[in-house]
């Protein structure tokens, strides 16, 4: 019996923008995780959270904050996977534009996450 057996007869998963979309995000946060696993160590000392041009770093907290973009960038592609799955009947061309934009911001949190790790390490 397979795992998922309604997603084997789905037609949503077999059209390449999707798949290319998802699998993208799926890399990007994969990739952010294991980068956030293994250079972030726990420390009891506050870390940089944000860090601006004028100001310098205006917001710290503890080590583990920096596993929540990881976790924000999870939860981003499975609600935007999930919306765009209910809504590519109706708006196919909205469902695309959340799965790309699933893919940006994965690159992004990406992005935050080893831009912080220069500050904090």
């Amino acid at each position: 019996m397979p795992l998922f057996p309604t997603l084997r007869h789905d037609l949503y998963f077999r059209i390449p923008w999707v798949l290319w979309n998802v699998i993208f995000s799926l890399v990007l946060n994969t990739v952010t995780w294991m980068y956030s696993y293994f250079t972030f160590e726990p420390s009891v000392e506050p870390i940089p959270l944000h860090v601006t041009v004028y100001f310098g770093i205006d917001f710290i907290g503890p080590f583990w904050y920096l596993y929540l973009f990881a976790a924000a960038g999870t939860f981003l592609t499975l609600f935007n996977g999930g919306i765009g799955r209910m809504l590519y009947r109706d708006e196919p061309r909205l469902a695309a534009a959340l799965l790309t934009l699933t893919s940006v911001m994965n690159g992004f949190l990406l992005a935050i996450t080893i831009y912080l790790s220069t500050f904090a390490l």
